[in-house]
């Protein structure tokens, strides 16, 4: 048994060299784009409407509830661990 499992690593170990190998021999693709002959037109795009800006009145009470202490769930989640 314990022979099996030294073989079955030392291919494990074989097949990862190889594929490191492989990988670091392959270079990277350049693209490039020649637009010198080409004429390129297009319009400014921009939504309709107008900006209104003004000043608030009155507060409203937020939605999100920002906790004070969280320290005895993160104490928690790393017994979890």
């Amino acid at each position: 048994m314990t022979r099996w499992i030294l073989n079955l690593s030392a291919i494990a170990l074989v097949l990862g060299v190889a594929s490191a190998a492989l990988a670091q021999d392959a270079e990277p693709a350049e693209t490039t784009y020649d637009f010198d002959g080409d004429t390129v037109e297009g319009a400014l795009l921009r939504p309709e409407g107008d900006l209104m800006s003004g000043t608030r009145h009155g507060k409203e009470s937020s939605l999100i509830n920002i906790r004070a202490d969280f320290i005895p769930e993160m104490v928690r989640s790393v017994h979890e661990l």
